[in-house]
């Protein structure tokens, strides 16, 4: 992937693989329903020079972000619908 490259980390909780991505020349667009996740991500984001951030998304209302990606990760996440969380 191309340096510089922005990725969605959708439904990326506290974001675990940013800092990895981050590393590689990536840029990070985090994205989850829940805010309190998402502080935590910041965090991890940090100190990129602004090559990270994050948004408050719901996976079952996609609506309003017209923002393009070079690449979707969405991991770790099956779980949570298959428990109904």
């Amino acid at each position: 992937m191309l340096r510089d490259a922005v990725v969605l980390d959708f439904l990326c909780g506290t974001a675990r693989l940013a800092k990895e991505l981050l590393e590689s020349g990536l840029r990070i667009h985090g994205a989850d329903i829940s805010a309190e996740m998402l502080e935590v991500a910041k965090e991890r984001l940090f100190g990129y020079g602004g090559r990270g951030n994050t948004e408050v998304m719901d996976v079952f209302e996609l609506t309003g972000n017209d923002q393009q990606f070079e690449a979707v990760i969405c991991t770790r996440v099956l779980m949570h619908f298959l428990l109904g969380n």
